[in-house]
Formats: C-alpha cells, structure tokens, sequence
C-alpha cells in the first residue's frame, strides 16, 4: 500500500563517522562510502536485537557528509554517513520518544576486511572485548611513544541493520533532525 505524507514520520540520523570510537576504530574514507552505498534500504531495530518484532524504521538514503572540521582525537577531516530514515507515525510512542531526545543514539552492525593498525600498518584482528590487536601487538586505543594506537577499518563487506541503544560504539551517532509528515528530509 502506498504511504501518505501524513502516515510517515522521517528523520535524518549519523549512523557513523571517522572519529576514533570507544573500542579505538576509526573509519576510513573507503569504509565511509561503503556503509552509505550498503545502508540504503537497510533495516532499524532496538538494541542490535535481530528479531523481527524489533523492526522499527528504515533508511530510504544514505550518504557521506564533510562538515568542514577537524576531528579533535585524531586530526582528519570530520565526515560522517548520514541516513535518512522513516517510521510509521501510528508508532507515537517510538515518534514521541525521538521526538523528545529520549531516543537518540545509534549504533550500526556491519562486517570489515583488512582492517590495519594505524601504528605499523599491519593487519588487525579483533580481541574478546572487541578492541584490536595486530601481528605485531599493537593493541587499539593503547598508546605508543605519545600516540594512540587505532584500527583503520577498510573495506566493508555488509552492512546487517542499525540500532537505537543506549551507549553507541561512536560517541557522536545518533537523530540529527526530525519532521512528522510533509516532504521528506
């Protein structure tokens, strides 16, 4: 069936960016542009929960943003994927509660390949609380001779869905601008 304006509620949320997150990643431009093409169309749920029952929006765009700053931790040019997203407006409580902040922050599930130590250059792999280590032991987030280890995400080879959680992995994903109804953001 076809959707009115007036059934939609839309909003704009960073699904990621190139700052370095809580686990010492940072997002390369390739890994940037790979998760907005594999984002489109792609499903939202709560708490990285994978059940259907959980589904809740869907992003209908995505692409990547170049606001013009400098990220503070790690001296690149900030750029972020911003999706464009929409719900149904007959979920008020969902509506309500991004309406009012209390639903804000995101997190995004998705598969890399050659990820590299930003340190040495060599390959990572992940550790059991998810932070990385390479070949050669430089562990992501520790620091060496003054600076901080990271693990440069390459290539992205799917994308699984994105999620409202409480503490996102990137400190700044999260709704960025919302409308109900009229011409979608």
């Amino acid at each position: 069936t076809p959707l009115k304006a007036e059934d939609v509620f839309v909003f704009k949320v960073v699904i990621c960016d190139n700052k370095i997150d809580r686990v010492g990643d940072v997002m390369t431009d390739e890994a940037l542009e790979a998760i907005a093409e594999k984002s489109k169309s792609l499903v939202g749920v709560k708490d990285h929960d994978w059940n259907s029952e959980n589904s809740f929006a869907r992003l209908y765009d995505a692409e990547v943003v170049a606001d013009g700053a400098v990220n503070e931790d790690n001296g690149l040019h900030h750029k972020y994927v911003l999706g464009k997203a929409y719900t149904l407006r007959r979920f008020e409580d969902f509506v309500e509660k991004i309406n009012s902040g209390i639903l804000k922050e995101v997190s995004i599930s998705f598969s890399s390949h050659g990820d590299t130590c930003s340190i040495c250059g060599a390959k990572t792999s992940k550790r059991e609380d998810d932070r990385a280590v390479c070949e050669n032991g430089h562990v992501a987030l520790d620091v060496y001779d003054g600076v901080t280890c990271t693990n440069l995400v390459a290539g992205v080879d799917d994308t699984f869905e994105w999620s409202f959680v409480a503490v996102p992995c990137q400190r700044c994903a999260g709704v960025k601008a919302k409308k109900l109804g009229g011409t979608i953001i």
